[in-house]
């Protein structure tokens, strides 16, 4: 299990328990979170997780089908029927003109944990206005794979420490392909 996921939607829980935006159920004691994602953009058995490592929370977790993004916009708009938490990606921006309607994690301790992030995937949750309404989860890694043969072939660095310091930027990537091209 990514620790990191596990303390961003630890902190991101805590939060939400601290701001009292988490319904009550029928102990006191528990506290009832409505999760909405769209399938694949959390774990569910990381979300499965959450309940044994904080035993008075419970995810009500929803897997939204369908144009999730739509679907959250129109809530937004109507002001009401909302999940506690949200899964977001990239598109994050857009909600920035609803960001009244979201808790500033930095108000909330958010900027404890700033340094575990990289700087330009955290930027992505924080407003023009400085509001941060969404923590990162992810990076959205991208991987290469390739015929170590056919980029010899092709005068490519084949060696991976080699393509790493040779095809770093998405230009140079783009011009491999070319050569590659040339090859077929």
């Amino acid at each position: 299990m990514n620790t990191r996921r596990m303390v961003s939607l630890g902190l991101l829980i805590l939060i939400l328990l601290i701001s009292g935006c988490a319904g009550t159920t029928s102990s006191e004691k528990t506290k009832t979170l409505t999760l909405w994602y769209w399938n694949r953009s959390l774990d569910d058995e990381l979300i499965k997780s959450v309940e044994q490592k904080f035993p008075g929370i419970r995810i009500n977790a929803q897997k939204i089908g369908g144009d999730f993004k739509s679907k959250l916009k129109t809530t937004l708009a109507a002001g009401s029927g909302g999940p506690d938490i949200v899964a977001f990606n990239d598109w994050v921006a857009e909600l920035f003109t609803s960001s009244d309607r979201f808790y500033d994690l930095y108000e909330l301790g958010a900027k404890e944990i700033e340094p575990d992030f990289l700087d330009w995937k955290w930027k992505l949750g924080v407003t023009p206005e400085g509001s941060m309404i969404a923590l990162p989860i992810d990076t959205g890694p991208t991987a290469l794979y390739y015929r170590a043969d056919l980029f010899e072939e092709a005068g490519l660095p084949s060696e991976p420490d080699d393509v790493y310091a040779q095809l770093n930027t998405w230009d140079q990537y783009f011009e491999a392909g070319l050569k590659l091209q040339e090859l077929f």
